[in-house]
């Protein structure tokens, strides 16, 4: 998780409210469920059972 916010742009941490100093301390208070959440993103190839089974 911190790999994947710090290869965000700093416009982008603050369009959701994070500093990139912030980054260590978000993802510590994170909980097990939300750590195992899987990235949303047009360079992020998800696996159709995660759309409900439809494709983009």
């Amino acid at each position: 998780m911190i790999e994947t916010l710090r290869g965000m742009d700093d416009r982008l941490l603050r369009d959701i409210g994070i500093d990139r100093s912030d980054i260590p301390r978000v993802v510590d208070g994170l909980t097990d469920r939300e750590l195992s959440m899987r990235p949303v993103s047009s360079d992020v190839q998800v696996d159709a059972r995660w759309r409900g089974g439809r494709t983009a």
